[in-house]
């Protein structure tokens, strides 16, 4: 083999070698910024939930009054307590003492001066995101069956009225492990059933997710942190809802 077709042999290896490297490094590259969303978790929000330690906690005040308007929560006494300790403006808070899956209509709701059943608060307001926070009331009165039954209609109402909106659904927050309100394994089970019924809604084209908000508030035997009670066992303290206020804008940071 002469000298010119050994030189031009190297010449082409060497070329073909590059080549290769370089679709290599940029598939790499590929697939570190960029993936196929479809292939993700359906319990999405939560994934984001159990991969951060310790949030960095985030308060209200923090954002714009366009940003606030955007979303409300509903619920029952715990969601509540976003008003009674200042977590969030009371305008964003349709929440009252009692309130369940299963008896939602039986609360009104002042709007502008008016008490208004909750469907028509929300079609006043056409908030883009509505986090639903209850079943406290619910799991030493409705079996998980009824439980998720009367919630899967009360989110079928709420598209009715707010087509465009998105649900986040938010787990029900633990009790303090010694009391004999509920066992924390109960909550537990119900909490499965919730995450359940998004990811099915999911499945049927419905912009319906789920955030399990205990992750910081649970100590070593899955109760409530004594730190977070109020005092009752049952209802929290102020600084649970800066904990609680941060999955819920973790939650929006992945969906929007």
């Amino acid at each position: 083999m002469t000298n010119n077709k050994i030189i031009a042999l190297i010449t082409s290896l060497v070329l073909c070698c590059s080549v290769m490297y370089g679709f290599k490094i940029s598939a790499e590259s590929s697939d570190t910024i960029e993936y196929d969303t479809d292939v993700l978790t359906e319990d999405t929000t939560e994934e984001v939930n159990t991969s951060i330690e310790e949030p960095i906690l985030r308060n209200y005040q923090d954002y714009d009054n366009n940003f606030l308007k955007q979303f409300v929560i509903v619920g029952d006494s715990i969601a509540s307590g976003f008003n009674t300790y200042d977590r969030l403006p009371s305008e964003q808070v349709l929440a009252v003492g009692s309130l369940g899956a299963r008896n939602i209509h039986s609360f009104q709701f002042n709007i502008d001066g008016q008490d208004l059943d909750i469907l028509d608060a929300l079609s006043i307001k056409q908030p883009k995101y509505i986090f639903m926070s209850m079943g406290m009331n619910d799991i030493n009165l409705s079996t998980t069956e009824e439980y998720i039954t009367n919630y899967i209609q009360n989110i079928h109402d709420i598209f009715e009225i707010c087509p465009n909106a998105t649900i986040i659904v938010m787990g029900i927050t633990p009790v303090i492990s010694y009391s004999d309100f509920s066992d924390n394994s109960k909550i537990d089970t119900y909490n499965d059933a919730l995450k359940q019924m998004s990811i099915s809604m999911q499945g049927e084209g419905s912009k319906v997710y789920y955030i399990n908000v205990s992750k910081y508030l649970k100590d070593e035997q899955n109760g409530l942190k004594s730190e977070f009670s109020s005092g009752d066992g049952i209802h929290l303290s102020g600084s649970a809802y800066d904990y609680i206020f941060t999955s819920m804008m973790l939650s929006l940071e992945w969906i929007v």
